[in-house]
């Protein structure tokens, strides 16, 4: 039986990742230029992702995800989704006033981000008048998920995606 043999009709997006996971661990899920990952990795990941937010946040929750396209946007919308949060697309590359706006109309107290974009995500939490929380999540060897914080004036966090 094949990947095109699963039956996915009348499932959830996290469900049906779920049952790929089951019946395909090692075949390959993400690939880019720099960097591969297989279901399970991906299973494991985006779980651990889920598991800090949900520490925090409720479900339902609005969560920002400021990426550009990588395998780390994917594992963070997946891991958004697990833990039944609702996820708002802040791509990197639109303008900060843009971003902002954003932020504001949909009440967004928390941004996922990855290293890459700190200083980004630093300009939009200013932006705001709040501080942050960083949460580093390991993507390479470590599925243990490690919590470092900053300083808080108000209420977004930044979550930070640890990328090799």
């Amino acid at each position: 039986m094949g990947f095109a043999d699963v039956d996915l009709k009348n499932q959830t997006i996290v469900s049906r990742f779920e049952e790929v996971v089951k019946r395909f661990p090692q075949n390959i899920a993400l690939k880019s230029p720099s960097r591969e990952m297989t279901y399970e990795q991906l299973h494991t990941r985006s779980n651990g992702i889920a598991q800090l937010l949900l520490k925090e946040h409720s479900f339902g929750e609005r969560i920002g995800l400021l990426f550009n396209h990588s395998v780390c946007s994917v594992t963070a919308h997946l891991g958004v989704l697990k833990g039944g949060l609702s996820r708002v697309e802040l791509n990197a590359s639109w303008p900060v006033s843009r971003l902002v706006q954003i932020i504001k109309h949909c009440q967004i107290r928390c941004i996922l981000s990855r290293t890459g974009l700190r200083e980004l995500a630093q300009k939009l939490a200013s932006e705001q008048g709040v501080a942050l929380s960083i949460q580093l999540v390991p993507t390479k060897g470590d599925t243990q998920p490690r919590l470092a914080k900053m300083e808080c004036i108000r209420s977004i966090t930044l979550l930070e995606i640890w990328a090799r």
